[in-house]
């Protein structure tokens, strides 16, 4: 806030004033994009609050600092009237003005407030940019705090530039975000993210894998959730038009540029032609097909006639289809888990499950 600017011993409340005020200009810039230096309502309003603080100290006891504020303000007070409502006799009032405050010296500490005025500007678009950037980040799931490191890179004025980032919860993907100013302003965006994916092995020793990197634009509202497990070759939702749809990387990459498609799947119906003990119960439904939409590969329960088998469930991105895997990640196939009588009333579970799917006319697109 501009009550925290570092005060000297001539401390002026009219120049705390005029700081206040283009604090508040500067977030009024950020936020019009198209307001340009000539703006007229900007410079209508900035004439406006310097007309009303020259009258609200017109008949006080003013120090000397106080007085030369005041006569800055006076001087662009002069120059914004011209600027908007130019006249020759304007003109040559503000000449003769320039002129005056040249001879008594005052030019000089006209040339140091303003100065002052474009540092404290620039610093308060820096700490706009951050913050915005970082609750932008956080609405997108990255929650991991880089305010500083956004800043450190800001205050290079750079019209873009980028970090590397890496957040404990998408252990398997790293990703860079790239950030770019807005053209004609100040104002800084997400303009893309790129995400590729990684390895542990078994002695934590983290290792990166080439095989998937991608660039993800966010026109397709994609968040950092479903980034990271489209790099991992895992399909999530998405709604596009209001409708869902199931994508993967390989559709990501093949309608690249363009609109994703709408790509229907029938999460239910598919989850049916299982043995999954948690579709038993509504909630714990509900839950398992959340997770799933994310992108995500839940434990599930496979119920077979004599026993249970706690299992990772996910999509397959190509074939849409299914897979189970261990504690390890490690793929099972299900139907090797019994044999016999067992492998019998296993399938027999199954085929009821479609059986019915079919009666009701659901299908898989």
């Amino acid at each position: 806030m501009a009550t925290n600017i570092s005060r000297q011993n001539n401390f002026s409340s009219v120049r705390e004033a005029l700081f206040v005020y283009e604090e508040q200009q500067t977030a009024y810039k950020m936020n019009h994009l198209f307001s340009g230096k000539r703006d007229t309502k900007v410079l209508e309003l900035k004439l406006s609050y310097y007309r009303n603080l020259i009258k609200a100290y017109r008949k006080t006891k003013k120090s000397k600092p106080d007085k030369k504020a005041l006569q800055y303000a006076r001087l662009k007070a002069q120059i914004l009237e011209t600027r908007l409502r130019p006249s020759v006799f304007k003109v040559i009032i503000l000449s003769l003005s320039v002129a005056m405050h040249f001879f008594e010296r005052n030019f000089i500490e006209n040339i140091r407030y303003d100065r002052e005025i474009k540092k404290f500007q620039k610093e308060q678009a820096q700490k706009y940019n951050a913050n915005n950037l970082q609750q932008s980040l956080k609405s997108l799931g990255f929650n991991m705090n880089i305010e500083g490191a956004l800043q450190r890179n800001l205050q290079h004025n750079m019209n873009e530039f980028h970090i590397h980032y890496f957040e404990p919860r998408y252990d398997k993907t790293d990703f860079i975000l790239h950030f770019a100013k807005q053209p004609g302003s100040d104002k800084y965006y997400i303009s893309h993210i790129d995400a590729s994916s990684r390895q542990v092995d078994s002695f934590n020793y983290t290792m990166h894998n080439q095989a998937n990197e991608h660039t993800f634009n966010l026109q397709d509202g994609l968040k950092a959730p479903d980034i990271a497990a489209l790099i991992q070759n895992k399909i999530v939702s998405v709604l596009i038009d209001g409708k869902e749809s199931w994508i993967g990387l390989q559709d990501i990459k093949r309608f690249e540029g363009q609109k994703l498609p709408i790509i229907a799947f029938d999460m239910k119906t598919e989850l049916e032609k299982w043995p999954i003990k948690e579709l038993k119960d509504p909630a714990q439904r509900s839950k398992l097909i959340e997770s799933l939409k994310s992108g995500n590969s839940p434990q599930v329960t496979i119920d077979f006639p004599n026993g249970t088998e706690k299992l990772n469930l996910s999509l397959n991105s190509l074939s849409r289809e299914f897979n189970f895997s261990d504690k390890h990640g490690k793929p099972v196939d299900i139907h090797s888990l019994v044999k016999g009588e067992k492998f019998t009333k296993a399938m027999e579970i199954i085929e009821k499950s479609q059986n019915k799917s079919q009666r009701q006319g659901l299908h898989v697109v």
